[in-house]
């Protein structure tokens, strides 16, 4: 299946990064391990300058759910933690909500809420995308149908958004279904860079939007941070059915540049600045050769100082256990968290 993803930078101010992009390659079967993006990088930051929006022309855009979708509660998942609801949304748009639910009870993080403002953004930005040929992008052209605003800032203070928190972070995919885009083994999660914002502290609301090519979910900040010392892992401890691929050459920028399939990439999020002095990832044969990419040992700048990833350079085994060590200080406080997870079969 061909699938495309891209990122827009958070948290460095007027970073530009590759966000736009072509068709990813054929894979047969299912999509496998990322959120994936090819293409050539434009000319976009991901960030607001001053940590809002700023201003921009509003513009219309078709961004009214179907009216045939209505969503149906369903029995909510043991151990999700659900934000508040928004207002007029679709069922795919519901999905995303209970999805980002798991996310972040699995990590033991607080809810995101969805915002009515943000949502509309994403809505808009999306059949913008889908107007404009379906090439995935995070600005927009003034000049083109269904414009709101150049960057998701704009588009987010045009469609209405004053807070809580200001603009965070972008991520867009080619998946329209909401759970491919997020959980599915093309989502998100399961990727380097798009993951940054779904294990963030700081996240706190969101907007998710969708076109028929192209799924958007803008975030904005004002999340609180637990105790120092509080640690959050991806995968979680004890998780099952992970999957054993990264298609690395697909995520723009590549986290591992001049390859294409590397493992499952794992994280790690702390209270505090991170400074690691241990990691390893053992299979129960040995270490295996890995890469770690954090602040100040990522090339694009776009990992924040609490977050930290390990790599494997090689896929994994299916139906194989796990173990992760990763240890250092986190604000200048020692901390060592090992943590097991297990891959599915395939």
């Amino acid at each position: 299946m061909s699938f495309r993803s891209v990122v827009c930078a958070p948290w460095v101010l007027m970073f530009a990064v590759g966000c736009s992009s072509s068709a990813g390659e054929e894979v047969p079967g299912d999509e496998t391990g990322s959120g994936d993006d090819t293409g050539a990088p434009v000319d976009d930051s991901g960030t607001s300058p001053d940590g809002a929006p700023s201003d921009a022309d509003t513009g219309t855009t078709t961004d009214a759910p179907p009216a045939d979708t209505k969503p149906v509660d369903p029995p909510p998942v043991p151990g999700a933690v659900y934000g508040s609801k928004c207002t007029g949304w679709d069922a795919n748009e519901q999905k995303a909500w209970e999805e980002i639910a798991i996310v972040r009870g699995k990590l033991g993080m607080g809810a995101l809420d969805c915002i009515d403002p943000i949502t509309k953004a994403g809505r808009a930005h999306s059949n913008y995308i889908q107007a404009n040929g379906g090439g995935l992008t995070h600005t927009e052209d003034a000049s083109k149908p269904g414009y709101t605003g150049v960057q998701f800032w704009d588009r987010m203070k045009a469609a209405g958004f004053t807070g809580p928190g200001s603009a965070m972070f972008e991520v867009v995919h080619s998946i329209p279904d909401a759970h491919g885009a997020i959980l599915g083994e093309g989502g998100w999660i399961n990727t380097l860079y798009h993951r940054i914002p779904f294990v963030s502290y700081g996240a706190k609301g969101y907007g998710f939007g969708a076109s028929t090519k192209a799924s958007t979910i803008d975030f904005s900040s004002g999340g609180a941070k637990p105790a120092a010392g509080t640690l959050a892992t991806w995968p979680v401890d004890g998780d099952t059915a992970i999957w054993t691929t990264f298609r690395c050459a697909s995520e723009v920028p590549n986290p591992l540049p001049g390859q294409t399939f590397a493992g499952y990439p794992v994280s790690l999020t702390a209270t505090g600045a991170l400074a690691i002095t241990e990691h390893t990832i053992d299979g129960g044969t040995g270490a295996l050769e890995h890469v770690m990419l954090m602040k100040g040992a990522d090339s694009t700048g776009l990992i924040p100082a609490d977050q930290v990833y390990l790599i494997p350079k090689a896929p994994l085994k299916v139906s194989t256990k796990y173990t992760v060590k990763i240890a250092g200080t986190s604000g200048g406080t020692a901390f060592s968290k090992t943590w097991v997870f297990t891959t599915g079969t395939k």
